[in-house]
């Protein structure tokens, strides 16, 4: 058994395979990860993946040397206005390489950027017709825009040139008009652009209504950065979006399937402020029109109505005349009718006065003698209750005074009898409120002493 180290035999490989390979070949692949050193090479992951399952079946590093990256690249994103990224798939003219210690690996010697091109087409055309397929395509676009639409929900990254330029135009726009903005967040280009997208109009969703329209704005970039609105699945959210999206993501030349589904579709951010502001503006147009032809129109109306005015009122002048003097004579009867009339009434009730005046002083005459005669009488009587009741009270008091007399404490002590205060002041009519060393006062009614309790002796 002949034996060989590793090297050797991985250089044995190496020479098979640069003897088997030895041309270039042209493949096609996926790039899958890339990424430049700071010499300039560019080192790339291309894979292919299975139709069906989207499984991996082939997978291999490549590079692009820096001697040729400098001319490949720029050519390639000059032909197809993109860059070299993850998920783009190529055509690619390479050698083949095996090194014993970083195994096999491909060199890109030129890469044909029509192949790009043609594939991106063919993509978005399957997109579309899954779009159309799944009958969603043209849902958004069938949503009315309202007149004006003055609550506006915005899908764009916060620090982005063009949102931005988007809200400076709006807020301040040369009309006056006043807009309601609220910015919902999204990463606008990468890997996480599609979900970042979605969850942004779940959201707006659930405030769904306080929005008249949505707009989705990004500032101007490569076309790789247009690759998350060429996503089906972000299409897919858009044309099924309850409220109308308009779409402004800053590319001039390229159209993506998000602008195609949407509602409405400008370049750019700015446009989309334009063409908002626009609504307002025709609008305004469209009422001063109506106020100018109502202006015309009145002033038609009016003129025609004073001229019937002018006519009626001169023939009004003249019936007026003939009626006036006619009400004239009519109210010089009449006058006269009123004086003789009020002349007699006044006199027959100048005698029905004078008749109820003198029976009026009869009858209060006499009701005045009545009255004087009650009075007296009531008078006598309320005298006799107030003696009465005075003499009751008299004799009451002059019981009080006796009782008091009695009970008075200096003439109880003359008697013989003390009153005995504790040191508060307060009278002890116990021997329980008093203790042994407690301090007292006996009080006579010539003087008072004090003592100290020695003793205290119980009555039972």
């Amino acid at each position: 058994m002949n034996e060989i180290s590793l090297s050797q035999f991985l250089v044995e490989i190496k020479n098979a395979v640069k003897g088997v390979f030895a041309q270039t070949y042209w493949i096609v692949a996926e790039i899958s990860e890339i990424s430049v050193n700071y010499s300039g090479h560019v080192y790339l992951e291309l894979l292919e993946k299975e139709t069906a399952s989207e499984h991996i079946c082939a997978k291999a590093r490549a590079t692009i040397w820096s001697s040729r990256a400098r001319l490949l690249v720029p050519y390639f994103q000059t032909v197809t206005n993109q860059e070299l990224c993850s998920g783009l798939k190529v055509l690619v003219e390479v050698t083949v390489e095996f090194h014993e210690v970083y195994g096999l690996s491909l060199n890109i010697v030129n890469i044909n950027p029509e192949f790009t091109l043609g594939e991106q087409a063919l993509q978005l055309r399957q997109i579309l017709e899954k779009l159309h397929d799944d009958g969603i395509a043209d849902l958004n676009k069938s949503l009315e825009i309202p007149l004006l639409p003055k609550n506006i929900a915005i899908i764009s990254s916060a620090t982005a040139a063009g949102y931005e330029d988007f809200v400076n135009q709006i807020d301040n726009n040369g009309y006056g008009y006043r807009f309601h903005l609220k910015l919902f967040p999204a990463i606008m280009q990468g890997q996480d652009a599609e979900n970042s997208l979605i969850a942004a109009l779940d959201k707006i969703y659930s405030y769904l209504p306080h929005f008249d329209v949505v707009v989705i704005i990004r500032g101007g970039g490569s076309k790789s950065d247009l690759s998350c609105f060429n996503n089906y699945n972000v299409a897919s959210n858009i044309a099924q979006f309850p409220l109308p999206v308009i779409t402004g993501i800053g590319h001039e030349r390229d159209e993506s399937v998000a602008d195609i589904v949407a509602n409405t579709s400008m370049k750019t951010p700015t446009a989309v402020a334009e063409f908002l502001l626009s609504r307002f503006s025709a609008y305004q147009a469209s009422l001063d029109e109506v106020l100018r032809r109502f202006e015309v129109a009145s002033r038609s109306v009016i003129d025609s109505i004073c001229k019937q005015i002018d006519l009626h009122a001169l023939s009004l002048q003249k019936s007026v005349t003939v009626m006036i003097d006619k009400r004239k004579l009519n109210l010089l009867s009449i006058s006269q009718n009123i004086k003789t009339s009020v002349f007699n009434e006044s006199k027959l009730l100048q005698q029905q006065l004078h008749f109820f005046a003198e029976k009026t002083r009869v009858a209060t005459s006499v009701y005045s003698t009545n009255k004087k005669s009650e009075i007296l009488y009531l008078s006598k009587d309320l005298i006799n209750s107030v003696n009465k009741r005075i003499l009751a009270h008299k004799q009451n008091l002059d019981r009080a005074e006796l009782i008091s007399e009695i009970n008075n404490p200096l003439l109880l002590m003359k008697r013989g009898y003390s009153i005995v205060t504790d040191s508060e002041g307060k009278i002890v009519k116990s021997i329980n409120q008093i203790k042994i060393t407690d301090e007292i006062s006996v009080k006579f009614s010539d003087g008072s002493i004090s003592s100290v309790v020695k003793k205290v002796i119980d009555g039972e």
